[in-house]
Order: structure tokens, then sequence, then C-alpha cells
């Protein structure tokens, strides 16, 4: 009985020794493959690192200072070209000396009965209001915008709008063919700016209201 308890235990730690040695090429393994697994993706987020900073990019500005835009200052766009009633629209926002007005206008032949004369709204702006827009107008890197690409094909929105910025000696224009494509976006933006300050849209409501009276004399006659 001795000698055969000897031998089950001589085999019983034969076969833990092995285990042990199992067990430390086992844990050697996945040591080996927890360091290549994280130096991996310590790579991969290494590489990744650069491609994630450059997607979020903070568009260029140039220094504005109170006194240049309140002396002399202007930010326009007119829209020309499209194939509906209406052959152009624009909005003009300026300072001269401190003073600031606001003018928007709309030339629909249907209405002036004139293919040059337009129909047209005055306005002025608070300083702090006027201020703030060009905050926002810089924001949009306003002063580096080039043309935005042609269309490749035929689309709906043909008007092609023109804008010009001017700040002191500081001057840019830059145009867009089709603002409502998805690559006018950023063009979309400053118009909004525009159309907000000078509250165009009371002269698109007054329009509205001139084309729908015009349309119903035309019937009439």
């Amino acid at each position: 009985m001795v000698k055969r308890m000897k031998v089950k235990i001589l085999a019983a730690s034969r076969g833990s020794k092995q285990l042990i040695k199992i067990g430390k090429l086992f844990l050697i393994v996945m040591i080996l493959g927890n360091t290549v697994g994280t130096g991996s993706v310590w790579a991969r987020s290494k590489k990744a690192a650069p491609s994630s900073s450059a997607s979020v990019s903070t568009p260029p500005q140039v220094p504005l200072s109170t006194e240049e835009i309140l002396k002399k200052s202007q930010i326009s766009y007119i829209a020309d070209g499209g194939f509906t009633a209406v052959r152009s629209y624009s909005v003009i926002i300026s300072c001269a000396g401190g003073k600031i007005s606001t003018l928007c206008s709309i030339i629909d032949p249907r209405i002036t009965k004139s293919e040059s004369k337009p129909i047209y709204r005055k306005g002025s702006m608070d300083i702090e209001d006027y201020l703030a827009m060009w905050k926002k107008l810089n924001n949009l890197a306003v002063f580096q915008k080039k043309d935005a690409p042609l269309p490749k094909h035929d689309i709906l929105d043909e008007f092609t709008m023109n804008f010009s910025a001017q700040v002191g000696m500081q001057k840019n224009s830059f145009k867009v063919v089709g603002i409502t494509r998805p690559e006018g976006y950023q063009y979309q933006a400053i118009k909004s700016i525009l159309d907000k300050s000078s509250q165009m849209g009371m002269l698109w409501d007054f329009h509205k209201s001139l084309a729908s009276k015009s349309s119903l004399v035309r019937n009439v006659e």
C-alpha cells in the first residue's frame, strides 16, 4: 500500500509539474498576447489621433476692431439669374461713422412693371447687434471664403449669389451658384445672418402679398 501511494503521489507530483509548466507557458502567452494587443491598440490610437484632431478645425479669423467696424464696414449679397418671376434680390448692411443702415430689395417685374425697379425696405441696427453680427461672420471666416464649386448637373435653384464683405481696408468677395445645394450650407449660414439682421423676411412677406394681388389682377383682365 505504501509503494502504491508513493507511485500515485509521484505520478500526481509529475502531473502537477506538467500542469505548472503548462500553466506558466499559458501565462507567458497571455502576457505576450496582452502586450501585443495593448501595443497594437496604442499604435492604432496613436495613428488615429491626428485624423480625429484634424477633423475638428477652427475657421480662420482676422482681427476686427470695434473702431474699424464702426468707422467703415459693409456686408452684402445680391442674388440674380434665377428661373422664378423674381429677377434678383439683395441685402446691404453698412456702417459709416457709427451710423448703421440696412437695405433689402427685390426686383419682380410682375409688381413694379419694370426689369430694374425694386421694392425695398430700409432699416437700422443697434451697435451691439451690429458688432455681434460681425463676430458671427468672422467665426464663419467671411474674409477667407472662396467661391463655391459650380454645380455638376442641372439644379432647380439657379440663382447666383454674390457676397461682399469689408471692414476698414480688409475686403473679400465670393459667390455661390445654387445656395440650397449641400455644398452651399456654409454660404447659407452667412446669408441667414444677413437676412435676420436686416429683417429681409418682412420684405419677402410684403412681396408675397403684392405678387398675390398682381396675379389676381391679371386673372381678372
